[in-house]
């Protein structure tokens, strides 16, 4: 286990079922090299140790965007009309605006299930266009 993933042979489940896949996923330390290695195509390859945690990291942080989506929609009955990466983006109607706003905000802050101590935190704007509310 790393966190909430578990490293096996051929891939690091995350904590919704879902894997990111590695044919022969080792970890190599030697003096030339030390770092992420998988086979591709028939062949040994290494990447660069960052490149494996970032895609890890994406991927729980797409996870907990997922998750928040979800939760926002059993609450407040509204759908993104965007999702971007980190970011989710809606369209209210103007009366409705603060009541979705802390809605939205009590729920984007709340630690992800896999994760209950993590600390997170979101920013909230609007405007009558996307571009507005930057």
């Amino acid at each position: 286990m790393i966190g909430p993933c578990c490293a096996t042979k051929d891939r690091i489940s995350l904590p919704n079922g879902m894997a990111l896949w590695y044919p022969n996923l080792r970890w190599i330390e030697n003096t030339k090299y030390e770092g992420w290695a998988f086979d591709f195509a028939g062949r040994s390859k290494t990447c660069w140790g960052g490149k494996v945690d970032e895609n890890i990291v994406q991927s729980l942080a797409r996870i907990t965007i997922t998750e928040h989506m979800v939760n926002i929609l059993k609450a407040i009955r509204f759908r993104p009309a965007l999702q971007a990466h980190d970011e989710l983006v809606y369209v209210v109607p103007t009366p409705r605006i603060e009541e979705v706003n802390d809605a939205v905000m009590s729920i984007m802050t709340t630690p992800p299930s896999f994760a209950p101590d993590l600390p997170v935190d979101a920013e909230a704007a609007w405007g009558d266009t996307y571009g507005d509310a930057k």
